[in-house]
């Protein structure tokens, strides 16, 4: 909490939690676990002695469900997982606090605590800003949990002939029954945050008229309803296409011919995968002279052409490239899913006007990238390696500035 960095981020986090357009829908769960409470209340399942338990399965696990929501659109199998989780933690923070005795004063302290944590922490995960609050967040509330778990083990062991099973049965049911049936609401909130992000993204691409926007909206809820992980994985052209539809049918067709385009990427990238496991550790060539071990290939090329993107963006600045672009954008591998590893090596000569990075994939190969005159040159190299020198140096370098000159192995 010295540090500035985390005091910075704890502040917009509270801010974003506390955002106005958020209130309506915190009210609304509030009102929905209310209506739940009373309904278990007419059945038996529950009563006042289970106040305090409800209070804290509402702002500890009941608040992570309904805080992830926003998750919905871009993890597959997202409420099944997070349910599954969620009953996990409930289970464990009633157990701890239901037989871990505790001092009056230290419940009053530390149920505030997990709260506030908890909902640091839901907030925070969201975006690349708040990971370091994040972290820090979840490390607090893992060792609280462990020392509850600890105590309350400690307790049980001790006291086992007085506990009363029947009522920690029943406080133990609670943030079951409660997680599955707050989970319809936080289903539907998701649904809606979803659709949402899609409309709000349509509409900085375009703005139509209003019965315009409303047939295109239209087209995006008939075709997906509720598969809002399928609705998340749209790409930046088809907002585009569906942003000028000019009516329902054509809106509806740039949906279609989007999600033919996807499941036939899908096929694609499974035969490389399935081809990439056929040839994984053979040491040789196809008949058109390109390594049959193609493993991080791809992976490795775009992460270089970033790299080449970035010193090109430098140059335009300063006019000579720079001197360690690597610790100033940080290393692309992370991008790209490569294996950290294998890290990139970078060399730029002493007055910025040439430069080049090499890495080495996991089979073994070794591609480079490089340029020794201003933007947009762009030299290509493949070998099994490392380059001597910069392009103009090591003559196994390739010009290729249009990517057809660099051989089999560059895609």
């Amino acid at each position: 909490m010295t540090k500035p960095d985390i005091r910075r981020s704890i502040g917009q986090v509270a801010r974003s939690l506390f955002a106005r357009k958020l209130l309506p829908i915190w009210v609304g769960y509030l009102g929905w676990v209310l209506l739940l409470i009373l309904g278990a209340r007419r059945i038996g399942w529950w009563d006042s002695s289970l106040l305090p338990d409800t209070v804290i399965w509402l702002f500890v696990a009941g608040w992570g469900l309904f805080g992830s929501f926003a998750k919905a659109n871009s993890e597959p199998e997202f409420f099944r997982t997070h349910l599954a989780q969620i009953i996990g933690i409930s289970l464990l923070v009633e157990f701890a606090v239901d037989v871990a005795v505790l001092p009056l004063i230290w419940e009053l302290l530390l149920i505030p605590l997990v709260v506030v944590l908890t909902g640091v922490e839901i907030v925070a995960r969201r975006n690349e800003e708040g990971a370091l609050v994040s972290r820090f967040a979840s490390g607090c509330l893992v060792f609280i949990g462990l020392a509850l778990l600890a105590a309350g083990i400690v307790s049980v062991v001790v006291n086992l002939d007085s506990l009363e099973l029947s009522d920690l049965l029943k406080q133990l049911a609670l943030p079951i029954w409660l997680s599955v049936f707050v989970l319809p609401y936080v289903y539907l909130i998701g649904i809606y945050a979803a659709y949402e992000t899609v409309f709000t993204l349509l509409d900085i691409r375009h703005r139509p008229g209003w019965w315009r926007r409303q047939v295109t909206r239209l087209a995006l809820v008939t075709t997906f309803w509720t598969r809002v992980y399928d609705l998340g994985q749209l790409g930046r052209r088809c907002y585009f296409d569906l942003a000028h539809a000019q009516s329902w049918g054509e809106a509806r067709a740039v949906i279609k011919g989007q999600l033919e385009d996807d499941a036939y990427q899908l096929r694609v990238d499974e035969a490389k995968r399935e081809l990439a496991e056929r040839h994984s550790g053979k040491d040789g060539t196809d008949a058109e002279g390109g390594r049959l071990d193609r493993r991080e290939f791809e992976e490795t090329q775009d992460a270089l052409r970033y790299l080449h993107t970035c010193h090109g963006g430098w140059w335009r600045k300063q006019e000579r490239y720079h001197s360690d672009l690597l610790a100033l954008i940080g290393r692309p591998d992370g991008m790209y899913g490569l294996d950290r590893s294998n890290g990139y090596n970078e060399w730029v000569s002493p007055d910025g006007e040439s430069w080049y990075a090499w890495r080495r994939t996991i089979s073994g190969w070794i591609f480079g990238i490089g340029s020794n005159a201003p933007p947009p040159a762009e030299w290509k190299y493949d070998g099994p390696d490392p380059p001597t020198g910069p392009p103009g140096v090591d003559p196994r370098w390739k010009h290729d500035p249009f990517g057809l000159e660099a051989g089999p192995n560059w895609s």
